[in-house]
C-alpha cells in the first residue's frame, strides 16, 4: 500500500498585515485573513462559499481556529454532515510558537484541494444587468444572538423573492434597543426584474415575504 499523496494549499502568515495609516492603526495577521484567502481559493474555482466552524484542536489556539467545509450542493449548508471537511486554519497554540521558534500570533494551517477541483473549474456566469430601474432598500433582522448569521441571511434570500439579485450584511447592532441577548443584523436588499418595471408594492411585497420567513425559520422579526 502507497502512502496517501493528497493535494494540499499550505498557508502561513505572520506580522502585520495591513500596515498603518492616518486614519486607522496597523493589523496583524489573525484567523479570518487565512480564511479569507481559503474563500478566495474556492470562489476562483467556481465552488459554494466555504463554512467555517469554529474549532480547538491542534496544533491550534483554542478559539481562534477553524474548520472550513465545502457544502454539498451549490446552494451552501450549514450541517457538517451534509458537507466536507476540507481541512483547518486559525493561529498556532503559545506551545507550538515556543517549540518550533516561531513568531507570536502566527497563523497556519491547510486544506485539501481535491475535493474543490472535482469536475474541473466551474467558471462564472454573468449576468445581464436588467434595463429597468430596480429597487434598493434594507432590513434589519433581530433575533437571538445565538442564531447562526449565515441561517438569518438565507431566510432573507428566501423571503424577498425571485426577483432578488443581492444580499450584502452592512451592520450588526447589539445594545438596549434589542434586549439583552439579542442582535440586529441589517441587510442591502436589491431586487431587479427585466422584463417589467419594479414598483413600491413589489418592495412591500418583498419586505412581507422577508419579516413572514425570519420569523418561521429563524424566531426573528424585523427592526422597525
Amino acid at each position: 500500500m502507497l502512502p496517501a499523496e493528497p493535494l494540499l494549499l499550505g498557508l502561513v502568515g505572520y506580522g502585520r498585515f495591513e500596515p498603518e495609516r492616518h486614519d486607522r492603526p496597523g493589523r496583524d495577521v489573525d484567523v479570518f485573513d487565512a480564511i479569507g484567502v481559503c474563500q478566495l481559493v474556492a470562489r476562483r474555482l467556481g465552488r459554494p462559499e466555504l463554512i467555517p466552524e469554529a474549532t480547538d484542536e491542534m496544533p491550534f489556539h483554542p478559539g481562534r481556529a477553524a474548520r472550513l467545509l465545502l457544502p454539498a450542493d451549490r446552494d451552501g449548508g450549514a450541517a457538517t454532515g451534509s458537507a466536507t471537511v476540507l481541512g483547518v486554519v486559525g493561529e498556532l497554540h503559545p506551545r507550538v510558537l515556543a517549540a518550533l521558534d516561531l513568531p507570536a500570533r502566527t497563523v497556519a494551517g491547510e486544506i485539501r484541494l481535491q475535493p474543490l477541483l472535482e469536475g474541473g473549474v466551474v467558471h462564472p456566469r454573468g449576468i445581464a444587468p436588467s434595463m429597468l430601474p430596480g429597487l434598493r432598500f434594507d432590513v434589519a433582522v433581530v433575533t437571538d444572538d445565538t442564531v447562526d448569521a449565515r441561517a438569518v441571511e438565507a431566510a432573507v434570500r428566501e423571503g424577498a423573492g425571485r426577483d432578488l439579485t443581492d444580499v450584502t450584511l452592512f451592520d450588526v447592532y447589539r445594545g438596549d434597543a434589542v434586549g439583552e441577548g439579542r442582535r440586529s443584523l441589517a441587510y442591502h436588499v436589491a431586487l431587479d426584474n427585466p422584463a417589467r418595471q419594479l414598483s413600491d408594492r413589489d418592495e412591500a411585497a418583498a419586505i412581507a415575504g422577508i419579516e413572514s420567513t425570519v420569523a418561521a425559520r429563524v424566531g426573528g422579526r424585523l427592526r422597525r
